[in-house]
């Protein structure tokens, strides 16, 4: 039997509060760290709300050489539809079987683009949420009327490893166009744990990245004891940035946002 414990926390959440990325936290008298061939100097005013308290400045890619990339073993899954068609797949993975089942393609929809079937996951039976993203992609989708090559690919990510403790599940359940709300869940045995994410001065039930499910996990010591959940986002918007790296850590039911790192 699948026990769901805290989804209370979703419920102390006011959506009013959410943070993403362009709200300021309160730090004193801490210098971010510059690496490499960053250059602060021609940073754009108009950026300053998203660097503002920034812990490091980058150019390109945050990835130390010390992290150690933890797998995937569900990794956005993708299968060939097209009208009629309904995309369903499972897996047993350890002592939990996971079921994923989606909307049957409706011919009027597949041809007005874009188009976001919604998909059902369910862990040894109990729906853990019934309304995930899914994108629909194709070779050729210019005149909408006879599309091919078509797939869907569905937002759900889960990360496991012999050295993690428990698994970490990741769902794209909100979002629209580029954007995706990112749900997160920790898995201990066959029960499930609701994490929220924690901004240090508001929390979130999800977390927003742009273009792709922009999340990565990653061991930041040899002896594969200390972990870290990696976010990326970025704004069309921004002028002299690239993007921004989070890192977040779990502490007490969340993820806790530890330090930001922006990408010149």
């Amino acid at each position: 039997m699948l026990f769901v414990v805290g989804l209370f926390c979703y419920e102390l959440v006011d959506n009013s509060l959410r943070v993403h990325y362009s709200e300021s936290q309160v730090k004193e008298n801490i210098q971010p760290l510059v690496l490499g061939t960053a250059d602060i100097s021609n940073l754009s005013s108009q950026d300053e709300p998203y660097y503002k308290d920034a812990d490091i400045f980058i150019t390109g890619e945050w990835k130390p050489s010390k992290y150690t990339q933890i797998k995937r073993v569900i990794d956005i899954p993708e299968y060939e539809i097209e009208v009629g068609s309904i995309a369903k797949d499972s897996w047993t993975i350890g002592v939990n079987k996971y079921s994923l089942v989606c909307e049957q393609i409706k011919e009027e929809e597949f041809h007005t683009p874009p188009y976001w079937p919604r998909c059902t996951l369910s862990v040894n039976d109990y729906v853990v949420d019934d309304s995930i993203r899914s994108d629909i992609v194709c070779e050729e989708y210019d005149n909408f009327v006879n599309p091919i090559g078509c797939k869907i690919q569905v937002g759900i990510i889960l990360f496991e490893d012999v050295n993690l403790k428990n698994s970490y599940l990741f769902i794209s359940s909100t979002g629209v166009g580029s954007i995706y709300g990112n749900l997160a869940y920790e898995i201990e045995g066959k029960n499930i744990f609701p994490l929220y994410f924690d901004f240090k001065d508001s929390i979130s039930k999800d977390l927003l990245t742009r273009g792709e499910m922009a999340l990565s996990m990653v061991f930041t010591d040899s002896n594969k004891t200390d972990f870290r959940l990696i976010s990326y986002f970025y704004d069309p918007s921004m002028n002299s940035i690239n993007g921004i790296y989070s890192e977040w850590k779990v502490m007490s039911s969340r993820w806790l946002l530890d330090k930001t790192i922006i990408s010149m």
